[in-house]
C-alpha cells in the first residue's frame, strides 16, 4: 500500500507446456535424424562400390571413400560442397587422365573434362566403362534424382575386364 507495507506480488503467468513440448520434440527429430545419418555414413563406407550423391547445383552432398578412392580428392572433407567439375579437375591435376569409351589411349584434359562433364550432365541410360591412366577399368552409373540432383555409382571392374580379356585369348 500506501504506507510501504508489501501487499503481494501481481503479474501474469502463461502455459508454455505446449512450447516446451515442442522444444523436446525438436531435439528428438534432431538427435534421431543425426542417428540415422551415422547410420547411412556407416552402410555406404561397407559397400566396395563408390557412392556419391550430388544436389542441383552439382555440389557433392556425400559421398563414400570408395568414391574418392586413388583421386586428388581422396579427403571427404575436402570434397563435401564441391561441384563435379572441380573434382574432375582435382583428379586431373594429380596426373591422372582417363581413356573415353572405345579409344587406345588416354585423352587431353580438355577433352577428358569436355565429355566427363557432358555424361554427368546427361546420363546414358545404361552404365559405362573407362579405363583410367592406373589401368582401373571403372564402370559408372549416374542416375538424375527427382530434385534434380544426380547419384552415382562406380565399380572398379578391372579384375572382371582382365578376365573377359584372357578368356579371348
Amino acid at each position: 500500500g500506501g504506507d510501504g507495507v508489501f501487499l503481494g506480488y501481481r503479474g501474469t503467468g502463461a502455459d508454455v507446456s505446449a512450447e516446451f513440448a515442442a522444444l523436446e520434440r525438436a531435439k528428438s527429430a534432431e538427435v534421431a535424424a543425426a542417428n540415422t545419418h551415422a547410420r547411412l555414413v556407416t552402410a555406404l563406407e561397407t559397400i566396395t562400390q563408390g557412392f556419391a550423391l550430388f544436389d542441383a547445383e552439382d555440389r557433392l552432398v556425400t559421398c563414400n571413400r570408395q568414391y574418392l578412392d586413388k583421386t586428388a580428392a581422396a579427403d571427404i572433407g575436402w570434397a563435401i560442397g564441391k561441384r563435379f567439375e572441380d573434382l574432375v579437375r582435382a583428379n586431373l591435376d594429380s596426373g591422372w587422365r582417363g581413356h573415353l569409351p572405345g579409344s587406345d589411349g588416354p585423352v587431353g584434359p580438355d577433352e577428358w573434362i569436355a565429355w566427363r562433364l557432358q555424361v554427368h550432365r546427361d546420363p546414358p541410360p545404361r552404365p559405362f566403362i573407362y579405363k583410367g591412366s592406373d589401368g582401373r577399368w571403372l564402370m559408372i552409373s549416374e542416375k538424375r534424382t527427382a530434385e534434380g540432383g544426380t547419384v552415382a555409382i562406380r565399380v572398379d571392374r578391372s579384375e572382371e575386364h582382365t578376365s573377359e580379356l584372357q578368356s579371348l585369348r
